[in-house]
């Protein structure tokens, strides 16, 4: 009879052991030890031109055993958005001057990964338009302009008052001198499918330097 018993002991130590192996293998099988996602992306940094759009190529996820969520993690960015489902980023041209850092996190139940796209929007662009002479006038621009931006700060003028000369920016408003000493001063804006620059100019042979020669108006050039 103790034998018996010792037996049908060991029996069921034996089918408890075997039912919690099972139970391991089987979590393991169903993802259960899950772990935090891999993020990378083939190319992560990029510089444009004033308004020109482009994309972040979908990257490579490792979810590790369980797909979570893919996001955009400084989500007050404008013009720039991503694809919930592969990663693909894709920004416009409304995306700030200058140097804009783009955090993407992956996440799942486990834990989070995040990488940094790099992109720099520089002011490198041909704007055409025109000025007046009625600092009350901001509608009618009779006067030819045509100004070529180059990234590194300087600009050319190819009519009227041609030559050269250097800009300068805080944000989205520009000073704009050339060495006889004339001035414009506009701030640059966007309305979903150009850029334009507004503003005053001011020339030193007319007056005081005051900016109440006229008005200029340019807009970026196809």
């Amino acid at each position: 009879m103790k034998t018996l018993n010792k037996l049908n002991y060991t029996l069921l130590s034996f089918t408890l052991i075997m039912a919690l192996l099972f139970s391991c293998s089987s979590d393991d099988d169903n993802g259960v030890q899950v772990q935090s996602p891999d993020i990378d992306y083939p190319e992560n940094q990029k510089t444009v031109s004033l308004m020109e759009s482009g994309e972040f190529e979908a990257p490579m996820i490792e979810w590790n055993r369980e797909e979570g969520t893919l996001a955009i993690m400084n989500s007050s960015l404008e013009g720039v958005f991503i694809n919930e489902t592969t990663g693909k980023v894709n920004f416009d041209g409304s995306m700030p001057l200058g140097v804009t850092e783009i955090i993407i996190s992956a996440q799942n139940s486990a834990g989070e990964a995040t990488q940094s796209l790099v992109l720099e929007h520089v002011f490198d662009a041909e704007m055409t338009g025109g000025f007046n002479f009625d600092i009350n006038d901001e509608t009618d621009f009779p006067g030819n302009l045509d100004f070529v931006f180059y990234a590194d700060g300087t600009f050319e003028r190819t009519v009227i008052g041609t030559g050269e000369g250097t800009w300068t920016r805080e944000a989205n408003f520009f000073t704009l001198e050339q060495p006889s000493g004339l001035v414009h001063e506009g701030e640059l804006s966007y309305d979903g499918t150009n850029a334009f620059m507004t503003g005053e100019w001011a020339d030193p042979n007319n007056s005081n330097n005051d900016f109440n020669d006229g008005n200029f108006y340019l807009e970026l050039t196809d």
